[in-house]
């Protein structure tokens, strides 16, 4: 059944962060002139990854913004003040995020024009229909058929038809190793190490 299909996807998903799982978004947020506070509706979102800002002297270059805590967001904010303590307007360089599902983004220094923001996220998957097709590999459409029979059967009053369930989930929840190797792989370049002899 869909229902237990759309369980299964959304549990595969979870455990993932496959490319093909992100999205991008440049309607979320607009920075406009003179202010600093903007509010984020997050409840499609899984995990805010990054903001951007398009450069307004090359409108091919997109500036990241550094995340920062709130304790450290207020420094940075007195580092954007003048001397009379007025905020400074520039570009923004840093942000803090508060609150949800709806969440308030600052940003520092205060925008001093109105500025593009794309805003990259992980989004959240939505109940399957026939007609979709699981943002997977084809090579995971086993692993999601094993766990959705296995959400079936655990509802089943039968003995056997229970341990087949968990054979089936058991052999799913193996396969999502893979899934999680595939998905965050393990890259050791560049790492710094002591010499051993």
């Amino acid at each position: 059944r869909m229902t237990e299909i759309s369980r299964a996807y959304r549990k595969i998903c979870l455990i993932t962060k496959f490319n093909w799982l992100q999205a991008t978004s440049q309607d979320l947020l607009r920075f406009t002139a003179e202010r600093s506070a903007y509010p984020l509706d997050m409840t499609q979102m899984r995990r805010l990854e990054r903001i951007w800002v398009l450069n307004t002297e090359d409108e091919q270059n997109w500036c990241l913004l550094e995340e920062v805590p709130p304790q450290l967001f207020e420094q940075r904010v007195t580092e954007h003040r003048d001397l009379n303590g007025d905020d400074e307007t520039d570009t923004p360089l840093c942000y803090k995020i508060t609150g949800g599902p709806v969440a308030m983004v600052t940003v520092t220094p205060t925008p001093d024009i109105d500025y593009t923001v794309r805003v990259d996220y992980l989004e959240h998957q939505r109940d399957m229909t026939w007609q979709d097709d699981p943002k997977l590999p084809e090579v995971y459409d086993d692993t999601i058929a094993e766990l959705a029979a296995a959400y079936v059967l655990e509802t089943s009053k039968d003995a056997a038809e229970l341990a087949l369930g968990q054979k089936f989930e058991g052999r799913a929840m193996a396969e999502f190793e893979d899934i999680v190797k595939d998905s965050h792989p393990n890259r050791t370049i560049n790492i710094d190490r002591t010499a051993q002899s």
